[in-house]
This record gives C-alpha cells, sequence and structure tokens, in this order.
C-alpha cells in the first residue's frame, strides 16, 4: 500500500492519465473499425464492457481504499478524456443530401 505522500498522489494521478488514454484510445479504435464490420453493434457493446471493466479494476488497484486517491485517479482519466478529444481530428462534415421537394399548395 503507497502511504499518502506526494508521491503516492502523483502516482494515483499519472495512473488515472493512464487509465484514461487506455480507455479513450480503445474507444478510438472501436469506432473505427465499426463500418468494416458485420456486427457493430456487439462490437460496441463487448468494447464497452472490456473498456469500463478495465477502467473499474484500474481505479479499484489504485484507490486502495482511499477516496483522495480515486479523485486524484479520476481527474486524470477526465484530462486523458479532454486530451483524447483536442487530438482526434474532428470528422470532415458530411455534404447535405439534398432535401425532398415540397409542393407549396395553397390550402
Amino acid at each position: 500500500m503507497l502511504p499518502l505522500t506526494f508521491w503516492g498522489l502523483t502516482f494515483s494521478f499519472v495512473a488515472g492519465l493512464f487509465i484514461g488514454g487506455i480507455y479513450f484510445w480503445g474507444l478510438w479504435w472501436t469506432t473505427q473499425r465499426l463500418p468494416h464490420l458485420r456486427s457493430p453493434g456487439v462490437w460496441l457493446l463487448g468494447s464497452f464492457a472490456l473498456r469500463m471493466g478495465l477502467a473499474l479494476v484500474g481505479f479499484y488497484l489504485v484507490m486502495q481504499g482511499r477516496p483522495e486517491r480515486l479523485l486524484l485517479c479520476m481527474v486524470g482519466f477526465w484530462i486523458a478524456r479532454l486530451a483524447s478529444v483536442r487530438m482526434v481530428p474532428a470528422s470532415p462534415p458530411r455534404s447535405p443530401s439534398k432535401p425532398p421537394e415540397t409542393s407549396e399548395e395553397s390550402v
């Protein structure tokens, strides 16, 4: 068990960054593969279950019964989310499909 010191808390924060990096990399990887899969729903659900399970186990192991460690780990996870959103390029805007022709009839 890590003592509640600066280094112990720093470890919790860095572990949160690592857990978040793995989680959001897995999300990105899954979404990149979805268009090429036969059953994307199954892959999406399975990927979510695996990513969530790994993240929860990681949080539990880092926490070691100390809420301040969990808090710092969650802050690291959140910062990893912010970084991943900024690192992944936005998808190009889709060309709008032509709206259906509507007839303007007076009633």
